[in-house]
């Protein structure tokens, strides 16, 4: 078939020409002034018209490689945007019209399907990151229900409204927990709920898609604390409300808890405290109800190291907590010149002791579970020596004593009674 230039109402035409016309294999460089803003397109002509597989350029830079019926695309055909996104879809005179599939650059993918020219019914998008979305367009617009499901196992359920994300949605995290808050034109705004998989619940707001403003979180054991968000972060005073009846009054920054604490109990115990990156750290001091006083350390949130307890009757008891519990020596010194040097095993006096009295005694005995038990020896500050057995804390059975003048007697007691 001959080869020829024509000039057309639309361009040039160089290629295979029959009675006049463009037929057979062909290109065309259309007017400057094209309406459609096309600048070439090279394939297959029937008759004058665009039939059979051809590409089409535009002078954006938009590309259409595929089939074309009477001008216009017909079947299947890819077509590509400047942005470097493009289509691979099926076409029914000129408009898109059954499957597609769109690549975005980033290497995620749409698949959908096409009536007339719009997206309708199901679409699947397939993250770059591994993440999928499922989702409903009518006549174009996104509509209705939809899910995106995460890469770890994390799925968000939500509505579209003309496009936009609107009403109650729900996160479900790969954990177990989720969350249920409000968005408006896209974006969270309003209640939300925050449900953790051991009970814990917080009720929060979101303003313009940041936690923002007053929050109650309910702890599954019944406790309930108090706290603000600002900007998407604790911050400020929270009330912390134990159980017990408990009360602690604290302070978070930028989302975690820091600096100076108190904590009152319903007896009228109150505990000042230092919180130093959302753990108790650092010196504390309790007052008790009975006016006593107790100076500890916390570290990582228990008690750790020495302590010293002040009682309200000027006996003072200098002790060791380890990890919430007194353990260790411990000095005793009462108001009136005694003393007592004692172990503490699992928060109560367990093994050897002694007492010191001010007048010069001494008594070495033991503790088993916080009573004096077993063999015990006291010496009097005068000499005398009595050595023998307790049992509940009493003289119990038989005993040596020797006066200050080396007399030695056997003795039997009974529950703390010579007999």
């Amino acid at each position: 078939m001959a080869q020829e230039s024509l000039e057309l109402q639309f361009g040039v035409y160089t290629g295979e020409v029959q009675d006049g016309k463009p037929h057979g294999k062909g290109s065309v460089s259309f007017n400057s002034e094209d309406i459609q803003e096309r600048k070439t397109f090279t394939g297959h002509w029937v008759n004058g018209k665009r039939t059979g597989p051809g590409k089409m350029i535009w002078l954006n830079g938009e590309e259409y490689n595929g089939e074309w019926l009477n001008n216009l695309q017909q079947g299947q055909g890819e077509h590509r945007f400047p942005s470097t996104h493009y289509d691979i879809a099926m076409w029914d005179q000129g408009l898109r019209h059954g499957p597609a599939v769109y690549y975005h650059p980033n290497g995620g993918k749409e698949e959908c399907t096409y009536v007339e020219g719009y997206e309708n019914g199901p679409s699947t998008v397939h993250f770059a990151n591994g993440k999928k979305e499922e989702r409903i367009y009518e006549n174009g617009v996104l509509s209705g229900a939809a899910i995106i499901y995460g890469t770890d196992g994390d799925k968000f359920e939500f509505n579209y409204v003309e496009g936009i994300i609107q009403g109650t949605a729900i996160y479900h995290a790969a954990s177990g927990a989720s969350e249920e808050r409000s968005y408006s034109n896209g974006v969270s705004h309003g209640p939300a709920t925050l449900y953790l998989t051991n009970g814990d619940t917080e009720e929060r707001t979101y303003e313009n898609g940041e936690l923002h403003g007053i929050a109650t979180f309910a702890s599954h054991n019944g406790d309930r604390e108090e706290r603000c968000y600002k900007s998407g972060r604790l911050d400020g005073t929270a009330k912390y409300y134990y159980m017990s009846g408990a009360v602690e009054s604290r302070i978070y920054e930028s989302g975690i808890l820091q600096g100076m604490a108190v904590k009152q109990t319903t007896d009228g115990e109150c505990e000042e405290r230092i919180y130093v990156d959302g753990k108790l750290e650092g010196q504390a001091t309790v007052i008790f109800p009975d006016s006593g006083k107790e100076m500890r350390n916390y570290q990582n949130n228990k008690p750790n190291g020495q302590a010293m307890l002040f009682a309200p009757n000027g006996d003072r008891i200098e002790f060791n907590y380890e990890n919430g519990i007194i353990s260790g020596k411990a000095n005793i010194k009462g108001s009136n010149g005694d003393k007592e040097s004692c172990v503490y095993v699992k928060g109560v006096k367990h093994g050897p002791a002694t007492y010191f009295w001010k007048a010069g005694h001494r008594e070495d005995f033991h503790y088993d579970n916080g009573i004096k038990t077993g063999k015990a020896l006291l010496r009097g500050a005068s000499g005398a020596i009595r050595e023998g057995t307790k049992k509940n804390g009493q003289w119990h059975g038989p005993a040596n004593f020797t006066s200050q003048d080396g007399e030695v007697k056997d003795e039997r007691w009974d529950n703390g009674r010579k007999i």
